[in-house]
């Protein structure tokens, strides 16, 4: 069985809960509108108020800037909390909660978040074990933990580009030269550095 991309996963549930929550129209029956709760009132785990408006923002402009690194939503127990806390956030924005206004900002930074792969050749049962222990900050509303894990992996995932662009703007300035023992003598030195260094 396939797994499913986060991306569809996300937008299946928004349509799913958009369907359920719309109202009955009946002409003869007046129509009652939720009040709105204020973000003043809201919780997150140990967030409170205002300064969860502020740290999903933070948390979103950051989010846009990194390189799309995300593994599959996995399948068991662990994808299926994944998908009940995905489920529950989008609830915060159509049931008029207190979190209403930053529920959306919320959906959108939980993949880069929960589903950030750890290395480039990590395995799902590794993954399952880091979406895990993120859904467990998630909810307490541990976010700086979220970013910094997260900030961390982006940063490997660019300096591996540097080093790869470095290494082949080097060999084919060997081979322009002429020099080519020199070339393949390069590139069998980094190959032999990446053999030690994985």
């Amino acid at each position: 069985t396939s797994q499913p991309e986060p991306s569809s996963v996300v937008s299946q549930i928004i349509r799913d809960s958009r369907t359920a929550s719309s109202p009955i129209c009946d002409p003869d029956l007046p129509q009652v509108e939720q009040p709105k709760r204020s973000l003043s009132s809201a919780k997150w785990g140990e967030l409170k108020g205002q300064k969860i408006a502020e740290i999903v923002n933070s948390t979103y402009d950051a989010v846009v800037t990194w390189r799309r690194n995300l593994f599959l939503v996995p399948t068991g127990a662990i994808g299926q909390q994944f998908i009940e806390e995905v489920t529950k956030t989008v609830n915060y924005f159509t049931s008029s909660s207190a979190l209403e206004e930053v529920a959306l900002t919320m959906l959108m930074i939980m993949p880069a978040l929960l589903l950030q792969k750890p290395s480039k050749k990590s395995k799902t049962k590794e993954h399952k074990v880091y979406l895990e222990k993120r859904l467990q900050w998630w909810v307490k509303g541990d976010i700086d933990l979220l970013v910094r894990e997260c900030e961390a992996i982006q940063d490997r995932l660019v300096k591996s580009k540097v080093s790869k662009d470095h290494s082949e703007k080097v060999f084919v300035r060997l081979m322009l030269l002429g020099k080519v023992s020199a070339a393949l003598r390069w590139i069998g030195s980094q190959a032999t550095s990446v053999l030690y260094t994985h």
